[in-house]
């Protein structure tokens, strides 16, 4: 599931742009993810919407914020969503309170098939797409993607895309 996610994303990227209401796009993110109680998801922005590549934007934030859950070592999952504008670019955080990614981890992780967690929290094993396929979405949509991190203090991906 995760290959074909990945060879169908380039496909995802020849979709039209839309209007986007930043804060139905938090509604729609956090209703995805209803099954888990224990996750409070926030917003931080300084726009009210953006014109985008919806499914493009929905498939970036899906993995980012599936990962921020799954991966998390703490009871509570909090996650921060940020959007703010430049003059060419969107630009988008996740943050989260979970374990963090060690230094010699940050870059690698975008690799495909590269995993550093034996077990999720429902323990099951990841297959090192997801954060691949959202990198190639991020790069073919005039972005960029980082992460910062520091061990037990959670990680910020952040990325932007071209408006």
């Amino acid at each position: 599931k995760g290959l074909l996610e990945h060879s169908r994303s380039d496909k995802v990227l020849k979709e039209e742009k839309t209007n986007i209401n930043i804060h139905d796009l938090k509604e729609n993110v956090k209703r995805l993810f209803s099954y888990e109680k224990k996750l409070n998801l926030t917003l931080n922005s300084d726009i009210d919407s953006i014109v985008t590549n919806r499914t493009a934007l929905m498939q970036i934030l899906i993995n980012l914020v599936s990962n921020a859950i799954k991966y998390n070592d703490k009871e509570q999952i909090e996650i921060e969503l940020g959007v703010s504008a430049t003059d060419k670019h969107y630009e988008f955080y996740v943050k989260d309170n979970g374990p963090g990614i060690t230094p010699e981890n940050q870059e690698k992780i975008f690799e495909i098939f590269k995993v550093f967690a034996s077990k999720d929290r429902y323990g099951q094993s990841g297959n090192g797409i997801g954060l691949a396929t959202v990198k190639k979405v991020v790069e073919k949509s005039g972005g960029t993607i980082g992460v910062e991190s520091e061990v037990g203090n959670g990680a910020k991906f952040t990325f932007t895309i071209e408006k």
